[in-house]
């Protein structure tokens, strides 16, 4: 060839198959014994290379302490296994010092071909993900084995393929290591709701059986624990702009046979099309968020998301937040609307902002709306979302009178110039005297939008009907927290943005810290991301925090939450407070959602400096 120093080329591994060894066999000379200081454990382990090529010669596996009130750098200890020529065995050994009395468990074992490459690690084996190898160690009569407040919920598919809450159970002080039997947790019975289907025994989302003899252990904490049936079912979600412009959301429930690859069960997913779907163009197919290979065996449980696709565009959603007619805050649903393939951002919001105007509140003089985007020069992709908020001249006063999570409550407003000086509202029609949660100042200046919020009886203008007092839930008189939720308490949307992209992008396991700071509502569009995903969410709130696992999210329907912790508050009676409490000092809490979230979540509370923290739950 000339110029050969022109050309080049490039090997690409094929990413679908794996060249990992695998591990046939585990053993430890001391599994589930107590070990001593000075003692030592021997450990083999056989594997086979799935490729033929030939094994490395040395390999490893972490024991990880299961206690954890240690530090992370003494929490695992690092056995190297060598391989043996006369036996093709991996032996090593792990020699009993400077660790913490508590028991230490094989957390993974590495073992690679020679020269590297993809390497087995495997800590479950065929025996579900318990952990089966382990070693109790002691030092002298001193161990510590943790505890845990084991939450439990079952879930069983309902008529619609959708599977549902049936029950929970709850209990504390757990030692690990106990049983679901021995911690007395009953499993419910059940009958198949949905047809075809019968249920065969009870498993964990990743498909593991789950039984009475199922032990506990702190990645357990909070278990899941689903019907499983004589097929597999996943739940497909189908996204897609229905005839009236709307962007609508559908769940299917997706039956198969174990053993089944995901392309197969992709391709029964797609055989799917709503009634309602746009007919302005001819429908193609559905697009695929996939995140598995065509050949890779289905799971016993997942989620499969789909985008509708249609012939030469590209349809995308938006969201509109403005004052509408009545003050309210919010817009009415979630809209699309077709561009043409190749279209770029900043195009696509020219778009957007000569749509017709939606009603607002009267008064107020619309300036623009604010987008919230990828970069103007990005190229538009199909079932893209995009925020619009609205932007005022002038600005709205609103006294919202007994709202709740569940609803909006009653709406009085002014319309105020920026910089306009307005006396505050004292009176309103249809109710009495208003207890204020933030209380407004008799003559204020506007320089933004302000929200009042209030809680007050309503007074019957029907002399021949009584007045129906509300019932609002007041905070004491000492409450140093508001017991409602702040118009302020929703992240920005370029944080929501930013935290959905990192949780779509991410590995199985990976663990995301949000500070939340003031802000107390996880929004519907973080939950969707983590739903169905080995994502674990913690929310840092002030003074408390929140932890969500995305395997646990099983709502079709999902809304923004909020997760507000209300402080001092005095809804347990004094007697039972100093009864539990024998005199020490105490501080009620109460949540501020009503209802259930949807999934099971955790909330750690900084109790530092008290000895009881008395929770009341609405």
């Amino acid at each position: 060839m000339d110029n050969k120093e022109s050309y080049g080329f490039t090997l690409e591994e094929d990413g679908t198959k794996s060249n990992a060894p695998v591990i046939t066999s585990v053993e430890i000379d001391k599994n589930k014994q107590i070990v001593k200081p000075g003692e030592t454990v021997s450990i083999t382990v056989s594997a086979e290379s799935s490729s033929g090529a030939k094994l490395a010669e040395s390999g490893g596996l972490n024991f990880y302490a299961a206690a954890s009130d240690i530090a992370s750098d003494a929490a695992n200890k690092y056995v190297r296994l060598k391989l043996d020529p006369a036996d093709n065995k991996y032996h090593g050994t792990l020699l009993i010092e400077d660790m913490y009395p508590c028991e230490w468990y094989v957390s993974n074992i590495i073992i690679h071909n020679e020269g590297g490459g993809d390497h087995a690690e495997d800590y479950s084996f065929t025996e579900g993900a318990n952990y089966p190898y382990y070693i109790q160690v002691y030092n002298g009569d001193a161990f510590v084995n943790p505890t845990y407040e084991v939450n439990v919920s079952f879930w069983a598919l309902n008529e619609s393929g959708q599977y549902e809450n049936i029950s929970n159970i709850s209990k504390e002080n757990v030692e690990r290591r106990k049983t679901l039997k021995e911690i007395g947790v009953t499993f419910p019975t059940v009958s198949s709701k949905y047809q075809g289907l019968t249920q065969i025994g009870w498993m964990d989302y990743s498909g593991n059986e789950v039984t009475a003899d199922t032990p506990i252990l702190e990645n357990t904490a909070y278990l899941s624990i689903h019907a499983k049936y004589d097929k597999g079912v996943w739940s497909a979600r189908y996204n897609y702009p229905d005839s009236t412009g709307n962007w609508k959301t559908a769940f299917q429930p997706v039956t198969f046979e174990y053993g089944e690859t995901y392309g197969n069960l992709v391709k029964k997913a797609q055989g799917y099309v709503p009634e309602d779907v746009t007919k302005e163009y001819p429908f193609s197919n559905w697009e695929n968020d996939a995140y598995q290979a065509d050949g890779d065996v289905v799971s016993a449980m997942g989620n499969l998301h789909f985008t509708a696709k249609f012939s030469d565009v590209n349809y995308i959603q938006y969201y509109r937040e403005y004052f509408n007619e009545k003050g309210s805050a919010s817009g009415l649903g979630v809209y699309s609307i077709p561009v043409k393939e190749g279209t770029n951002t900043a195009d696509a919001i020219k778009m957007l902002n000569n749509l017709a105007l939606p009603k607002m509140y009267a008064g107020l003089r619309f300036k623009e709306w604010v987008i919230s985007s990828a970069s103007n020069n990005d190229i538009v992709e199909n079932g893209q979302y995009f925020r619009l908020k609205a932007v005022y001249e002038n600005c709205l006063v609103r006294y919202i009178l007994n709202h709740t999570k569940s609803e909006e409550g009653t709406i009085f407003c002014q319309v105020a110039e920026k910089g306009e000086k307005v006396t505050a509202l004292t009176s309103f029609d249809g109710f009495g005297e208003v207890t204020w949660a933030n209380a407004p100042e008799k003559t204020f200046v506007v320089n933004e939008h302000m929200t009042f919020y209030g809680t007050a009886e309503s007074i019957s203008t029907d002399p021949s009907k009584p007045s129906k007092p509300s019932k609002p839930s007041k905070p004491s008189s000492d409450s140093k927290d508001d017991a409602v939720q702040q118009p302020d308490s929703k992240l920005p949307d370029a944080a929501v943005d930013r935290i959905v992209q990192t949780v779509n992008n991410a590995e199985p396991g990976e663990v995301f810290e949000i500070t939340m700071g003031t802000k107390t509502v996880i929004s519907r569009e973080i939950l969707e991301a983590a739903r169905g995903k080995d994502v674990t969410l913690v929310l840092k709130m002030d003074g408390y925090t929140w932890t969500v696992n995305g395997m646990d999210i099983q709502a079709a329907d999902l809304r923004d939450i909020d997760l507000r912790v209300i402080k001092h508050t005095s809804n347990i009676p004094t007697s039972t407070v100093q009864a539990l409490s024998g005199g020490n000092p105490t501080m009620q809490i109460t949540l501020a959602h009503e209802g259930n979230f949807g999934q099971p979540a955790k909330l750690s509370a900084d109790a530092a400096h008290l000895d009881f923290l008395l929770m009341c739950v609405k």
